[in-house]
């Protein structure tokens, strides 16, 4: 495999034009201890490169995929912290032929990853290569992806009842709010916006569309799309739904403008 991209940040003659920093990990789902990994792995250099695991790497691991890897691609890239996303070229459960590739200047690592528990092979590169090896702290870890692949098979917490159909809140703190969301067919949300709260869509079935400002997008399982404060978006339901909703926090941050249902 031939990369251009990221090593070129290195300079000729031993000089360095941008501090590369890389991240590593498979983000199935996505929650908000990830986008803290990235913020703080960001402040270290200029230009942050995930280094995204595969479809396989994550059968290896635990025999199923939530999200395929172009899902998870383009949601990662869709964060304002990362500046590349990097597929994982190594056959193995690490990512060391693929730091050899992209020659990042600082390798973070976070979660239930230490310094002391890093695979050899991935030691082994960082010492050849002068990579940095460094571990971010983001605090008490309130979420693990298996956690919340666990919690969404498991019975809700609390079941919202909407006139569209219903919220199920899987978990819900100051930091991260989860949802199971159903809409009934031929029905639709309100078209309303979020002053402070970031969350992720995923569709886990049905068929339908949802309206991201001006533009409407087709949604089938597995469809995902991230959404920002102040960006309008409603979903129209064309057969009965069952989405996932992962944000961070904020569980009452909704201001409609348009309803069905007369809730403006």
């Amino acid at each position: 495999m031939q990369y251009t991209g990221v090593s070129e940040e290195r300079g000729g003659e031993g000089k360095m034009r941008k501090v590369v920093v890389a991240v590593s990990g498979g983000f199935d789902p996505l929650h908000a201890d990830h986008i803290k990994l990235f913020r703080e792995a960001k402040k270290l250099g200029d230009k942050l490169v995930v280094i995204l695991n595969t479809d396989e790497w994550l059968l290896k691991k635990r025999n199923f995929v939530f999200m395929p890897f172009d899902q998870r691609k383009e949601i990662l890239e869709a964060i304002r912290y990362v500046d590349e996303v990097v597929p994982q070229i190594d056959k193995d459960m690490t990512v060391a032929e693929t730091l050899r590739l992209i020659k990042p200047h600082i390798f973070v690592k976070s979660g239930d990853r230490t310094l002391d528990t890093l695979p050899k092979a991935e030691v082994k590169v960082c010492d050849e290569l002068g990579i940095a090896v460094r571990y971010v702290d983001t605090g008490e870890i309130r979420v693990h992806s298996s956690w919340l692949l666990n919690r969404v098979k498991n019975e809700y917490q609390t079941r919202i009842e909407k006139p569209w159909g219903y919220e199920d809140i899987l978990s819900n703190s100051s930091n991260e709010l989860v949802k199971r969301i159903f809409i009934k067919r031929g029905q639709r949300t309100s078209l309303h916006y979020h002053e402070k709260r970031r969350e992720v869509l995923i569709c886990i079935q049905g068929e339908g569309f949802i309206k991201v400002d001006s533009k409407d997008y087709t949604v089938y399982p597995m469809f995902s799309i991230k959404i920002d404060p102040y960006i309008l978006h409603r979903i129209y339901a064309k057969t009965d739904m069952l989405w996932i909703e992962v944000s961070d926090g904020h569980p009452n941050d909704i201001v409609r403008k348009l309803d069905d249902y007369g809730r403006v």
